[in-house]
């Protein structure tokens, strides 16, 4: 199961294709080696994520996104993705990308760290997007 949910706030400026979106979320998973998956992605902002990274993480830092792993071991992926709208229009900004395009990857970005992706070293970091560029460039008309 696939879930978005958009703050009161975003409703009106983000439209997400539902059809499209599970589709890219289901090819990711499957692609990763899980069958059974339930996700939640919650578009919000940054002090939303702020919140969440003092609390959680003990860091007082803006991020673009951050995703809770929720499944017990052995269990089907069970998380909750949460996405700064904020953060990911700054980052579009200073990468120089569209907002479709950077959106796109930070839902590619919490969903590959759901399914165990790592990015703490260099080599993680360089297969991760590698990664995220792979599907991006298939599945840029998923926001519109």
């Amino acid at each position: 199961m696939i879930e978005i949910f958009i703050d009161d706030q975003y409703k009106d400026s983000i439209c997400i294709n539902d059809e499209s979106f599970n589709s890219l979320i289901k090819k990711i998973c499957l692609q990763n080696g899980h069958q059974d998956f339930s996700i939640n992605y919650i578009l919000s902002n940054d002090l939303k994520l702020n919140d969440f990274k003092k609390k959680y993480f003990n860091e007082n830092v803006f991020t673009d996104v951050i995703a809770f792993n929720l499944e017990e071991l052995g269990q089907p992926i069970d998380g909750e993705i949460y996405i700064s709208i904020d953060r990911v229009k700054e980052n579009a900004l200073k990468f120089h990308q569209n907002f479709k395009t950077e959106l796109l990857r930070v839902i590619i970005h919490g969903t590959l760290h759901l399914l165990g992706h790592e990015d703490k070293n260099e080599n993680e970091k360089l297969k991760m997007t590698d990664l995220e560029n792979k599907y991006i460039k298939n599945n840029i008309d998923l926001i519109n």
